[in-house]
């Protein structure tokens, strides 16, 4: 059968800036990023469903929207921020700009060495608001744009899972 994985969907520069490169295989290609196709597995899903089969890629994974080739397996030191559920890495295809939906991106931006993050922070503004205008029932309030140091915004993460189970053990030894 066909399998509904959890999945991080990226665009060409984000696994570079994450500085992170697949173990296994040489994952995606221009052509990946053109077409949508293939896909990267997390060691995690590698070692689960392939029991660590170095011979993977290449193969065929059956997925919702069909099979896709596997292109390469990450390490297991790969850090997937803000995707820490997703299984596997998805190439980002170009969207159609009649595409119009409800669609939540997390965008990770590299700035250029004095760059003003106020001036990007003002770009994704500007984008938000004529998305809110022209799509409102599409554009939740709730998702504002806010940019973030990408450190920050991982400690934000673990700081909440962190204060959640001290708060579980708390109730339970109460």
């Amino acid at each position: 059968g066909r399998l509904d994985i959890p999945t991080a969907w990226v665009d060409a520069g984000v696994l570079p800036i994450l500085g992170l490169a697949p173990r296994l295989g040489s994952g995606f290609t221009p052509a990946s990023f053109a077409s949508g196709e293939g896909v990267v597995l997390t060691h995690a899903f590698w070692k689960e469903h392939f029991g660590g089969d170095p011979g993977v890629v290449g193969r065929s994974l059956p997925l919702l929207g069909g099979p896709q080739p596997i292109l390469g397996v990450l390490g297991a030191d790969a850090e997937l921020p803000f995707h820490l559920q997703a299984r596997l890495v998805r190439p980002l295809p170009p969207l159609a700009q009649n595409r119009r939906g409800e669609f939540r991106f997390t965008a990770l931006v590299r700035l250029r060495r004095g760059a003003d993050p106020r001036a990007v922070e003002h770009v994704f503004r500007q984008v938000y608001e004529t998305q809110l205008q022209d799509y409102p029932r599409n554009t939740p309030p709730e998702r504002r744009p806010a940019l973030v140091p990408l450190k920050r915004a991982m400690a934000g993460e673990a700081e909440r899972g962190f204060g959640l189970v001290c708060g579980a053990a708390g109730l339970l030894l109460l």
